[in-house]
């Protein structure tokens, strides 16, 4: 716990100069997410890494900042898939209902209610841009229906994830703390994948206000 604590801290004092997020990335914010892994391997935004064992762990995130009365819901995205010439994002990483050590800052999973951690494994090439999203749940959250399909750990299920269209459904809001790292394959890539399009999935939903309301027509 002191640990996560102190590399926290430090980790948030180094980001204060730089953005949270990709440049040019939507959403964005300016609270640093503390993301350590294995080994006191900390992410400052727009660090680089070589895809290693080291990231098949689920990272210990966090902030100091946090609201300790507040749960909180986090989303580990890939934003450089290039799948059949389109560019499109895998989603690594979704959990609900965290809340906030009060000591420490770190973010503590307490329902296993989310889709499970896939570490960043990107192709041989140029590398991939990994980002983090913290969102504050608003009152009553739940997965909206039509995202339930990211849950399974399965490829089809994961590969087009829209973060923005999941915030307008879901009601969530601007994201409270974000950060951000890429990472590359050690191998040379034998060829070279370029993107021409871009392909985002596009789910069939309605607003969390919108189904209350339509909830509440059906009653009468």
């Amino acid at each position: 716990m002191l640990a996560f604590q102190q590399l926290a801290f430090m980790a948030s004092l180094l980001a204060l100069v730089k953005g949270q997020t990709p440049p040019g990335f939507t959403p964005s914010c300016s609270m640093n997410l503390a993301v350590i892994y294995a080994e006191g391997m900390s992410v400052q935004p727009g660090s680089f890494f070589q895809a290693t064992e080291a990231f098949a762990v689920l990272p210990e995130i966090g902030s100091q900042q946090l609201d300790i009365y507040k749960r909180y819901a986090v989303f580990m995205i890939d934003l450089d898939v290039v799948e059949d010439g389109k560019a499109t994002t895998i989603l690594h990483w979704y959990q609900a209902d965290l809340l906030t050590n009060p000591c420490s800052g770190e973010l503590l999973n307490l329902s296993g209610n989310g889709a499970l951690y896939v570490g960043p494994t990107p192709p041989p090439g140029p590398s991939h841009r990994y980002v983090l999203l913290l969102f504050t749940q608003p009152a009553g959250y739940v997965i909206p229906e039509c995202f339930r399909h990211v849950l399974p750990l399965t490829l089809p299920s994961r590969q087009g994830f829209n973060v923005n269209q999941f915030m307008e459904v879901a009601e969530l809001g601007q994201p409270t703390a974000a950060n951000y790292f890429s990472a590359a394959n050690p191998n040379q890539a034998t060829s070279t994948r370029v993107a021409t399009a871009t392909s985002l999935h596009s789910a069939d939903c309605r607003t969390a206000s919108a189904r209350a309301e339509n909830q509440h027509w059906d009653l009468r």
